[in-house]
């Protein structure tokens, strides 16, 4: 059985200085466009109480406000820098733009915190997008591919270490440039044909916890290396403190030479954390939707169960240092990263993800239903029911819990 998804795919780019100085001008270009756009949006409806859309917006009163589509115009007029790249580049810009007050406003309604659109700042590139009819991937006689894009002469080497194209049926819809860790990368947008062959595979309950940060109903466990994480985040606050005492810490201040070079050294301790919680969830998550078919998780409230416990001024809270530790052991995990990767993965198989709310999971046992915690044993990672004397790992427990229950 044949199935469509669309995916992405990320690959690094071999360029030039003269194309990546041409970039970095259109990505500076996108985030003042950005910028000017969401000062205008927000300074008319402050003032004027009216909403500017990409294609202008018609108020009730019969005032009509002109759209940021149009406003490009006469900005790419004004400004031959702004003229310079695609205009669809710029155009996708302002339809970001609209999304993000979008979901800013969805989230006002549901009664979240709302997260208002924020002014990009000079490290912030904007991505770059281009549709299908301006680029062109050439391949050579050596099987090398190249980029050609609109306004740059020269091509851009790709380096591809697997194949976007597999099928026939499959067809490249978009890409995207962005600007990562001081390297550029290409994002191809791929809506493909996959085969999808229903496979007799054993249904599996998952656990994920602090000590063992995966653990399956039948046993087998998966392990995040959290010391290394752990060393990483000690060097990380040591810079951090050494960063605060740098000219350019202070607000208003400006940055000084050796402020940006700190910061740059904890930038790249961050994408390193964020590579080894990467890894590991795309390692993991492959072996579970490879090995199982029918998928239970626990449907964790991450942001719920890591909120501060410092409380108010007149409450405040009991235990805040422990709660931050508890907290931070939590977020180091990467459990939300880890349950979207499931999801998308077993879509592509035709398996199925089930996200369970089970409470007291780890205290109730899974032969008799005895809801204890007295049945757990912390130190040596034992669950012993008190009233059958059912004896199982106490992570592994948990994981039935999450599979046999409805």
């Amino acid at each position: 059985m044949e199935k469509q998804i669309t995916t992405v795919y990320k690959y690094p780019l071999r360029i030039s200085p003269t194309c990546a100085s041409t970039l970095y001008q259109w990505s500076c270009a996108c985030r003042y466009l950005w910028n000017r756009s969401l000062r205008l949006k927000s300074g008319l409806y402050k003032r004027y109480k009216l909403s500017m859309g990409y294609f202008g917006t018609k108020h009730p009163d019969g005032i009509n406000t002109v759209g940021t589509a149009k406003r490009l115009t006469i900005l790419r007029a004004r400004y031959e820098w702004l003229n310079a790249l695609p205009c669809c580049t710029q155009q996708e810009v302002l339809r970001d733009l609209d999304k993000a007050f979008s979901n800013f406003f969805k989230r006002v309604k549901k009664g979240e915190t709302p997260g208002y659109p924020r002014k990009k700042h000079r490290g912030d590139l904007h991505r770059l997008y281009f549709p299908k009819s301006i680029f062109r991937i050439d391949m050579d006689d050596q099987g090398r591919h190249y980029l050609k894009l609109p306004k740059i002469e020269a091509l851009i080497r790709i380096d591809i270490d697997r194949p976007y194209l597999e099928h026939p049926a499959d067809k490249i819809i978009s890409l995207s440039i962005v600007h990562e860790r001081e390297y550029w990368y290409v994002c191809i947008l791929v809506e493909k044909t996959i085969d999808v062959t229903i496979r007799a595979l054993p249904a599996v309950g998952i656990n994920r916890g602090i000590v063992k940060t995966v653990a399956l109903s039948d046993g087998t466990g998966y392990q995040l290396d959290t010391d290394k994480l752990k060393k990483l985040e000690d060097r990380k606050t040591i810079l951090q403190t050494r960063l605060s005492r740098k000219i350019g810490s202070k607000k208003f201040e400006k940055k000084s030479g050796h402020w940006l070079q700190q910061k740059k050294q904890i930038d790249r301790l961050d994408h390193a954390m964020a590579d080894i919680r990467l890894n590991f969830n795309h390692q993991t998550s492959r072996h579970i939707v490879s090995h199982y078919g029918d998928i239970s998780i626990e449907d964790y409230k991450i942001k719920q169960m890591t909120k501060s416990a410092k409380g108010t001024i007149e409450q405040p809270g009991t235990d805040v240092q422990i709660k931050a530790d508890f907290n931070r052991a939590q977020l180091r995990q990467g459990w939300g990263q880890l349950g979207t990767m499931l999801e998308y993965k077993s879509n592509r198989f035709g398996h199925t993800v089930t996200k369970k709310s089970v409470p007291f999971i780890t205290q109730e046992c899974n032969s008799c239903g005895n809801t204890t915690p007295d049945n757990v044993d912390e130190r040596h990672r034992i669950f012993i029911c008190v009233k059958c004397g059912f004896t199982e790992n106490m992570d592994t427990n948990a994981a039935l819990n999450v599979l046999h229950r409805e």
